[in-house]
């Protein structure tokens, strides 16, 4: 069975006491945060959703990303 190499999982969650509702992905393999968003007081199938639309643009937002002689990652806007 072939497996996936490259796996991202999205999550979104909603606090009320705190009216924040909140997205973010991680990358599976290396643990590495790939982005987090803080969309104020909203639901959470609108956390969820944007997380999953955040992600499907997230290889979009790479091949625009250069690194810079500093070594850290700059995107072209």
């Amino acid at each position: 069975m072939m497996r996936p190499e490259h796996v991202i999982a999205t999550d979104g969650a909603h606090s009320m006491k705190r009216g924040v509702t909140r997205y973010r992905a991680i990358d599976l393999a290396t643990g590495e945060l790939l982005f987090e968003q803080n969309i104020r007081n909203q639901t959470f199938n609108i956390g969820e959703f944007l997380g999953v639309v955040e992600n499907i643009c997230c290889p979009l937002h790479k091949s625009s990303t250069n690194t810079s002689n500093s070594g850290k990652k700059t995107t072209s806007t």
